[in-house]
């Protein structure tokens, strides 16, 4: 398990991919990851404390955006 995690709650993970907490148990966390690369048996995870958010506003009108809510162009994740 993840010491303190609670449900839907967002998680980091070594290599930078973003996932939720989606199921809690004694002995283990499920987690959801939004990437389509696995993660590693035995990756180091980090809380956060808080719940995913996606940006919203006047800026993302008319925007292509993936799971996260990050803008794409052309199928990339705008950085």
């Amino acid at each position: 398990g993840l010491p303190g995690a609670h449900p839907f709650e967002t998680l980091i993970f070594e290599d930078g991919q973003i996932g939720q907490v989606f199921d809690l148990d004694n002995d283990y966390l499920r987690a959801l990851v939004f990437s389509a690369e696995p993660i590693a048996l035995g990756s180091k995870v980090t809380r956060t404390n808080s719940p995913l958010t996606i940006p919203v506003g006047d800026s993302m009108l008319g925007m292509t955006v993936d799971s996260l809510g990050r803008p794409l162009k052309y199928g990339q994740v705008m950085t």
